[in-house]
């Protein structure tokens, strides 16, 4: 998936990342493919998954849910939604 970042009107330029926002995004893009590609998921299912912790699960799935990828049926499960979204490679 891609990940477009549109050019600052201000300056005409695309604002560069810091590697650990670019590494943010990356994981949050794998996490919504997991998802997608295993169903339901629990939390737990993620930190083993990713090797990350609760915590850094949470705050992406926050994310995931904000942009309505994903949803919680039950506390603790997580799926997408029929959102669209353009994967590209």
């Amino acid at each position: 998936m891609t990940i477009t970042i549109l050019e600052n009107e201000d300056e005409g330029v695309i604002p560069q990342l810091k590697p650990a926002t670019d590494r943010m995004l990356t994981r949050i893009k794998d996490v919504y493919l997991y998802i997608l590609d295993n169903g339901t998921v629990t939390t737990d299912n993620l930190v083993e998954e990713f090797g990350i912790t609760h915590r850094t699960v949470q705050r992406d799935l926050n994310v995931l849910e904000y942009n309505e990828l994903i949803t919680s049926p039950v506390r603790g499960k997580w799926t997408t939604t029929a959102k669209k979204v353009k994967l590209s490679s």
